[in-house]
């Protein structure tokens, strides 16, 4: 008999053991919650991480229109930011060599003005295609981690705050000591 008051007590201090940790679950729960009693929902969704970096915005078509030899401009046919279609002319040369645009682009950059003497190798002007564009992105090295190929990012501009893009990470490299992320 003293074998089965036994296994008896036991039972009943096991039951009182588990009724005072759900007391205890209970009385915490409504103490977290706000002490109404009440249970906040989980809620599901996406695990977002900002990175904050700085970044260009850069063209996959680039021509710089360069000479072969030294002359002076007759003509500039452009301005800088102007929309050319390809073939249009873009400059001439005292030698009366006039250069057309390769493709359909914007004048990024002009170097040299009417009059102006050109040697060979510096670039007389920069064409680039607007519609083929891509961000380059500078990450520190914690960023760096986060950041990898194929991710989704939704990207904000400094003078654009409530204007959000979308684009997906092609790839992540170091380049001179830095960490870039190339975008579409």
């Amino acid at each position: 008999m003293k074998i089965g008051t036994r296994n008896f007590s036991f039972r009943k201090s096991h039951y009182a053991a588990i009724a005072a940790a759900v007391l205890l679950a209970v009385l915490l729960a409504r103490r977290c919650g706000g002490g109404d009693g009440q249970f906040v929902p989980v809620r599901t969704g996406s695990i977002v991480d900002a990175v904050y970096a700085l970044g260009t915005v850069k063209s996959e078509l680039n021509y710089n229109l360069r000479l072969g030899v030294t002359s002076g401009i007759e003509r500039l046919h452009v301005t800088e930011g102007a929309a050319v279609v390809k073939g249009a002319p873009l400059v001439s040369t005292e030698g009366g060599v006039t250069l057309n645009a390769p493709f359909s682009g914007i004048i990024s950059k002009l170097y040299y003005e009417k009059g102006e003497t050109v040697l060979p190798g510096p670039p007389v002007l920069t064409l680039i295609d607007p519609t083929r564009t891509y961000i380059l992105v500078s990450l520190d090295q914690a960023s760096a981690v986060k950041v990898k190929k194929g991710l989704s990012v939704e990207l904000s501009f400094e003078g654009l705050r409530s204007r959000k893009m979308t684009g997906v990470v092609e790839r992540i490299y170091s380049s001179n000591g830095q960490f870039l992320a190339r975008i579409y």
